[in-house]
């Protein structure tokens, strides 16, 4: 994150986890708590909501390679996050999103649905959020989907 600063010349300024642009997605419906998996090249974070509120946040880099290795990796460190929400904070989980950029396969959301034992819900934008959009901004959208729906909408 260092070289983000580089030439700001020691001004204020904030750096904005791409994890964040998906937080203006997600519904406060769910009874217990929410656990996202935002799956981003080789980094993934978990984050527990309860409600609309943050009550954890973990990013790590995962070291495989494979998407199938990964998908598995990724689920086993999910499954850490939980098993902390629950035993340190008293948070059930009852909702897993998922989110992969760039946009993968369902591997991860089955992987995670069979290490959790919950159903792993990819997480979408609005429908509509696009028409609202350039043809080059549209093209972003297609790329990088959530997080930049995420943006759109707050």
């Amino acid at each position: 994150y260092e070289q983000l600063f580089e030439g700001s010349g020691g001004a204020p300024t904030l750096l904005l986890p791409a994890t964040a642009a998906l937080l203006p997605l997600i519904s406060e419906e769910a009874a217990g708590g929410t656990l996202l998996v935002h799956l981003f090249g080789r980094c993934l974070t978990a984050i527990i909501l309860e409600g609309s509120r943050v009550r954890s946040w973990r990013s790590v880099e995962l070291n495989s390679l494979a998407a199938e290795e990964m998908a598995r990796e990724a689920s086993l460190e999910a499954a850490r996050v939980a098993l902390s929400a629950r035993d340190h904070l008293h948070i059930e989980v009852t909702r897993v999103l998922v989110s992969e950029r760039p946009l993968g396969t369902a591997t991860l959301a089955a992987e995670l649905s069979f290490t959790l034992s919950c159903e792993a819900i990819r997480l979408e934008a609005p429908a509509g959020v696009a028409r609202s959009l350039s043809q080059a901004e549209q093209s972003s959208f297609e790329s990088f989907g959530s997080p930049f729906a995420g943006l759109v909408s707050n």
